[in-house]
């Protein structure tokens, strides 16, 4: 499908098939035409922070590899010619993502925005390390928000959506939700590296709801 021979996919890092099915796949969901895309001012937004590196180098590890490439193959792939950006910001990098897509798009940077976020769990030394961090659920649970918390689970997988401006929606394409504004921000100075800043998050949130014109009280939140 995606016209790639068999020896460069045994080289890719699985995270940029994942991205290739999944973007086609959102791409389809949109009803948008792929065909009608090719040289349009589509931008691509990617989220990854794990590397799983190919053990045999071969002329296509670098781009197999590397974190550019997850989101500049998309756009070599169906021929997009937007912006086309790799974040890694670890477990923020595909809100980071999305925030820059949205930014792009209300300054007309590009006139659609494919957005994705993926991780894999295939290298087992960045599960060690979070083990002896401590960092790690020790009975495999994620109890977020509860006296019970004692650590997180790592997850996989990958997600893709479509954004585009709202005047640019048509009678046909599906719509999962209307962006009403999106921030992001860093926590500063705390206890640790890892360690959250209950203050920066609370003035993030804050202006985040001013910019779309919500109250507190008129947020849904879901867990």
């Amino acid at each position: 499908l995606f016209k790639i021979t068999p020896v460069e996919a045994k080289a890719m890092d699985p995270q940029q098939r994942l991205l290739l099915e999944n973007t086609y796949v959102a791409l389809l969901d949109a009803k948008l035409s792929i065909e009608n895309l090719r040289g349009s001012r589509t931008g691509v937004y990617v989220g990854i922070c794990n590397v799983n590196d190919e053990q045999n180098v071969s002329i296509y590890s670098a781009t197999g590899s590397a974190h550019s490439i997850a989101a500049n193959r998309i756009s070599y792939v169906f021929d997009f010619q937007g912006p086309s950006v790799a974040f890694d910001t670890a477990c923020s990098s595909s809100l980071v993502a999305f925030e820059k897509a949205v930014q792009d798009l209300k300054n007309n940077k590009c006139d659609l925005a494919v957005v994705a976020g993926v991780n894999t769990l295939l290298n087992q030394r960045t599960t060690d390390t979070f083990r002896l961090m401590g960092m790690l659920s020790a009975d495999h649970h994620c109890h977020t928000f509860c006296e019970e918390a004692n650590g997180y689970v790592r997850g996989e997988g990958c997600g893709v959506v479509v954004l585009t401006r709202l005047e640019k929606v048509k009678d046909k394409n599906t719509i999962w939700a209307i962006v009403k504004d999106a921030n992001v921000n860093q926590d500063g100075q705390t206890a640790t590296l890892t360690a959250p800043n209950r203050l920066s998050q609370e003035r993030i949130l804050r202006e985040t709801l001013k910019g779309a014109g919500l109250k507190p009280h008129q947020v849904q939140y879901i867990e």
